[in-house]
């Protein structure tokens, strides 16, 4: 039951992935006024459930998000579920964390989200390339469960989309840290 229940997930989120990819250019942004925490209540439970049963660490934290932002619920959902999917996939031991804050900014109001592992982390220079398609797709990585290779790059679109910014600091081996930061 167990096996099909990570399966029934993983085809789901490989299946909104390219969802979202086949047709990136021509989404439909539609912000409204929500709360994050409520938005994320759900999401955030997943992934400590499956945090805990690799015996890693996933922490959270909402900094000044107490009031409500103006922006894409839908989509900031799918750019976080791709990022803390990868973050606990990739990281077999320590921990994994989540920062919302709300910032005030000379050009307004902005939602700053850094996503943090102690995973396997990447070689920067090859950060580039984890915003394509389908970059870690072979059959090794396939077999060991690695992914589609489609989260990073419909994250980079999305991200576009919303016209946010994408911040990528990774250590092959000590993990990663992915700053977004979105106007609201």
């Amino acid at each position: 039951v167990e096996l099909m229940d990570k399966s029934a997930n993983r085809l789901t989120d490989l299946i909104e992935d390219l969802l979202a990819l086949s047709d990136i250019e021509n989404i439909h942004v539609t912000r409204k006024s929500f709360s994050v925490p409520d938005l994320l209540v759900d999401t955030l439970d997943f992934y400590d459930r499956w945090a805990s049963s690799k015996a890693i660490t996933f922490t959270h934290n909402f900094t000044g998000v107490d009031s409500k932002v103006f922006l894409d619920p839908k989509h900031l959902k799918q750019i976080l579920r791709s990022l803390l999917s990868n973050a606990v996939k990739y990281t077999d031991k320590g921990s994994v964390s989540l920062v919302v804050e709300q910032l005030k900014k000379e050009t307004g109001d902005c939602l700053k989200v850094v996503v943090t592992d102690t995973g396997a982390g990447f070689d920067m220079d090859d950060a580039e390339d984890f915003l394509k398609p389908f970059i870690d797709l072979d059959e090794r990585a396939v077999q060991q469960g690695a992914g589609s290779g489609l989260g990073l790059s419909v994250v980079y679109q999305l991200m576009k989309q919303l016209n946010g910014t994408l911040d990528v600091q990774s250590d092959v081996g000590k993990g990663s840290v992915f700053t977004l930061e979105f106007p609201i």
